[in-house]
């Protein structure tokens, strides 16, 4: 009784978070209201939709998600753990490497603070309770959103919003799979 009540608490977790994340990225579509008065001054790129170069970035990170996700399901249940920790790591990565071209001491450090934790966690995942890996990608991609928020460039405009989606869609995936396996 207390388990089902346990998944169902998720399961209507689960339902708001990607709720959440659906107005989310419908939001971050939509455009402003025309302006009646075109102004002269701003270049035109400036009337255009500015999000809309996120289209393929987006319909990317849905296929790898599902490709992620598929493969996973493939794998013998450790060794899919085991690729689920190292994508973990691997991301933090990113931004690192990110950082590491631009000339930011503050960007470079907070890059590598973050790499360390990826890591760390999916090491974690590994050796400690099943649900840290799924956790970490839920909080990768809210780190994501932020680091997109703030308007860090240290990686292109497409990708924290990129990686942001495909941490919750794999994130979500991997805790319906734990809560499925009964772990």
């Amino acid at each position: 009784m207390i388990a089902a009540l346990r998944n169902d608490h998720l399961c209507d977790t689960l339902k708001h978070a990607a709720g959440f994340i659906v107005t989310s990225i419908r939001n971050y579509f939509t455009l402003p209201p025309p302006n009646p008065i075109p102004d002269p001054s701003l270049p035109t790129s400036a009337t255009t939709r500015p999000h809309s170069t996120l289209f393929a970035p987006f319909l990317t990170a849905l296929l790898l998600a599902a490709a992620s996700c598929a493969t996973h399901a493939l794998l013998p249940h450790e060794t899919g753990q085991a690729f689920a920790a190292v994508v973990v790591g691997a991301l933090g990565g990113v931004y690192l490497g990110g950082a590491l071209r631009g000339t930011d001491k503050s960007e470079i450090a907070i890059s590598a603070i973050a790499a360390v934790i990826c890591v760390a966690l999916g090491a974690a995942g590994l050796l400690g309770p099943a649900w840290i890996i799924p956790a970490s990608f839920i909080l990768h991609g809210m780190w994501d959103w932020i680091h997109h928020a703030l308007e860090r460039r240290t990686v292109g405009h497409w990708w924290p919003p990129f990686c942001a989606l495909y941490d919750f869609i794999f994130g979500a995936y991997l805790f319906v799979h734990l809560i499925r396996s009964g772990g």
